[in-house]
């Protein structure tokens, strides 16, 4: 709360009167809002009035007041009491009793470094509040040092618990807080807040970030709200006592990276046990450490050593982990590599990752110990929402756009929160095998899978290389990551995207990559080459979903928002043709395999197929061949053409995958259903032909890959690794491999039947 605003983005302004209070000044400038001075117009007392951004819509107004009346039920000594909410001309508002304070970060200043008995008074009183919380299923989700205030006489209160209704109002409303704020907020973030499954665990997490960073002045990551997003999710924390060794015990330092453990179940049963094992390593006999003055905050009083009343702890956590077995696919080979760019020092060894169980990490008991996970959902709507927005099942760019929103959900318990759009990203990124994470080896449906979880967010395309041996995945993280299709090693992560990337695609020669999404560019990179950027098309204007090569890889198709399909060359961006008939955005491309056209599918419900070379005396190149309504008014997700280009299938809303005639459009009965319900709509976001035209693989919003024979239509194999919508499919080129990437953020590489 450095800054001050009294400007036109401010929710009041001075002199206002906000139901039966009145704003006095302004005081300050919070992450959601701003803080004004106010008094009560009819008790003559003074308070604080919080005033959150932006303006509340309606269907989050009930929800607002219900969350705030939970805030307002806490009662503690060391949590700032609300006393009163409200929404004036749709602009919410917290009222909390006044006290004069100085925030954390107001008392010590950034780098220095504190001595443990000197902050564990305050430590103590913190997790007394928290425990308080979350023995009422209630968590913070945002501990830094802008919500622990220092009132008179050192009392510790704490602020700042995150409201679910006014972080979903922000993603739906696309707002964006300021750059600084939401990284520091990344930086306390346990790592499965950031994947959207916060439990109390994760305000231990914070708290242990907030102790060594008051012991060592550092944060145990740093960077970009992106690298340190991705450092935590894969790399142990540093050593504290590699920094401070003269100053950090061995047992210090080992309470304090147990709260920083990355997987929950492995942290302290709850907070008020992680700072009693700090409390009695500080009593322990002095060791001979070597000394140093401590930076006392101006004007800080020592606080007496009093801890407040010990809150009951929840149930300690169970452990989920399993262990998997190991499987032969096929042999890895290896990408010639340029001169790396040089890798930050910030950024740590990577290490697997373990995909949190359903209702939450591991470690958090279900039912109403869930502490008030997010589980409200947002209605699907079946009107025209963002391209290849999976409610309930993806990370959308209103969630990077609102930086930081704990596990307030944008369509459930999902709720992610990383970065904000507008985070630029520097050249492409070159990681080592070395560096690489590891996948997951398990068994899905009695057959071997390999998941590869390198990325923070859904997955949205996925493509092979022509030889086999390598995978590059596209995702909602801003990044596409390339990694052995064999041991999940990563070789490349790609960052030349600047929002969410919606598609991606291997040349048939295997030398490039091209990419593209939310911020409406085509990027064509070198894969044998490190991800070296070779040229950025921008003839889209609005987000593009779909890209594919022409056989001889010179020609690029890219599908967009804007409605158009266009066909250009892939060495120098000059375009060839524009299709324009379709009335709605474009979903999805593909070349028909002899390329002489290219078809494209779309919310219109319509499936086109263009022609890209003269058709005899039938059709111009450019001219439209055919269009397939078979899907209705049913928005078409996903084609795939059969290898020799006679059949085209197609994926829509209508929870069917439809053959068609490849020359005219023909339907060619009867529909692929087996992804039907009766008591929900189950769209098919994903399909794709094996190469040897027999079979057909297609995947749906409930997370299932049905594998079918496209002559009968009969499935013979059903996978259901994925916890979440399946948006990508892609069979190896020798048909021995399906890979499959979803809104879970993994990628599974399996065997069908």
């Amino acid at each position: 709360m450095d800054d001050i605003s009294g400007g036109t983005n401010a929710a009041f302004q001075k002199g206002q009167q906000v139901e039966q209070y009145q704003i006095i000044e302004v005081l300050a400038s919070t992450r959601f809002g701003h803080i004004y001075l106010g008094r009560h117009m009819h008790q003559s007392i003074q308070v604080l009035i919080e005033g959150l951004l932006p303006p509340l819509l309606d269907e989050f107004k009930e929800d607002f007041l219900k969350d705030a009346q939970t805030l307002k039920n806490l009662e503690h000594p060391h949590i700032l009491g609300v006393r009163d909410m409200g929404a004036q001309e749709h602009c919410p508002f917290l009222v909390t009793d006044y006290h004069p304070y100085r925030t954390f970060r107001q008392l010590y200043a950034p780098k220095s470094i504190q001595p443990l008995e000197m902050v564990l008074p305050h430590l103590k009183k913190i997790a007394s509040a928290l425990q308080y919380a979350h023995s009422r299923y209630m968590l913070h989700r945002d501990i830094r040092p802008e919500n622990i205030l220092l009132g008179a006489n050192n009392t510790v209160l704490l602020r700042g618990f995150l409201l679910e209704a006014i972080v979903q109002n922000r993603g739906r409303l696309n707002y964006r807080g300021a750059e600084a704020v939401e990284r520091e907020a990344v930086i306390y973030a346990a790592p499965e807040q950031i994947q959207g499954n916060a439990g109390s665990a994760s305000d231990q997490y914070a708290l242990g970030v907030l102790t060594y960073k008051l012991l060592c002045g550092k944060a145990p990551f740093t960077g970009s709200s992106v690298e340190i997003a991705f450092q935590k999710i894969h790399a142990p924390a540093p050593s504290l006592r590699r920094k401070m060794p003269d100053l950090i015990s061995p047992g210090v330092e080992q309470v304090v990276m147990k709260a920083l453990e990355k997987e929950p179940e492995r942290r302290f049963p709850d907070v008020q046990a992680f700072i009693g094992a700090l409390e009695q390593e500080q009593n322990q006999p002095p060791r001979n450490l070597g000394a140093a003055a401590p930076v006392q905050p101006a004007g800080l009083i020592s606080p007496p050593l009093v801890l407040p009343p010990v809150i009951p702890s929840p149930p300690a956590p169970g452990n989920f982990s399993s262990i998997v077995p190991a499987f032969p696919l096929p042999s890895p080979g290896f990408l010639a590599v340029t001169p790396q760019t040089p890798v930050p020092p910030t950024v740590q060894d990577v290490v697997p990752m373990r995909i949190a169980p359903p209702g939450g990490p591991p470690g958090e008991p279900l039912g109403p110990q869930e502490f008030k996970k997010t589980t409200r959902k947002r209605s699907r709507s079946r009107s025209k929402p963002p391209a290849r927005r999976r409610e309930g099942a993806s990370v959308t760019r209103r969630v990077f756009a609102i930086g930081l929103v704990g596990i307030a959900a944008l369509g459930g318990a999902g709720g992610w929160y990383l970065l904000t759009q507008r985070f630029a990203h520097a050249a492409p990124l070159v990681i080592s095998s070395e560096t690489g994470p590891s996948a997951t080896q398990t068994t899905v449906n009695n057959q071997k899978a390999l998941i590869f979880t390198g990325h923070l967010a859904s997955v949205n395309a996925l493509t092979w290389s022509p030889d086999g041996k390598y995978i590059a995945s596209a995702s909602d993280d801003t990044f596409v990551q390339v990694f052995e299709s064999a041991t999940g090693i990563r070789k490349i992560i790609y960052r030349g995207h600047t929002e969410e990337v919606a598609a991606v695609a291997w040349s048939p020669n295997g030398h490039f990559i091209t990419s593209a999404g939310q911020d409406r560019t085509v990027q064509v990179w070198n894969a044998a080459r490190g991800g070296a950027p070779v040229l950025t098309y921008k003839g889209h204007s609005d987000r593009v979903n779909g890209v594919s090569w022409s056989r001889d890889s010179h020609l690029l198709v890219s599908g967009s928002d804007d409605k158009s399909v266009q066909v250009w060359l892939a060495g120098s961006g000059g375009r060839a043709f524009t299709f324009l008939g379709h009335t709605a955005g474009v979903l999805c491309v593909g070349w028909q395999p002899n390329d002489s056209s290219a078809a494209s599918g779309s919310w219109d419900g319509t499936l086109r197929d263009w022609a890209a070379v003269q058709h005899g005396d039938h059709f111009n190149a450019g001219d439209q061949i055919f269009k397939y309504g078979g899907h209705g008014k049913n928005e078409v997700y996903a084609l795939a053409w059969s290898p020799n280009g006679k059949y085209i299938a197609s994926a829509g809303a209508d929870q069917t995958v439809q053959i068609s005639n490849g020359g005219d459009g023909t339907p060619s009965p009867p529909f692929f259903t087996d992804h039907r319900r009766e008591d929900h709509i189950n769209r098919v976001f994903a399909v794709s032909w094996s190469p040897n035209g027999i079979s057909i693989a297609s995947g749906d919003e409930d997370g299932n890959i049905y594998v079918w024979r496209a002559a009968s239509r009969k499935t013979f194999f059903k996978y259901t690794g994925h916890k979440g919508a399946v948006n990508a499919l892609a069979w190896s080129p020798d048909g021995k491999y399906i890979a499959s990437g979803g809104a879970d953020a993994t990628v599974q590489v399996w065997q069908p039947g």
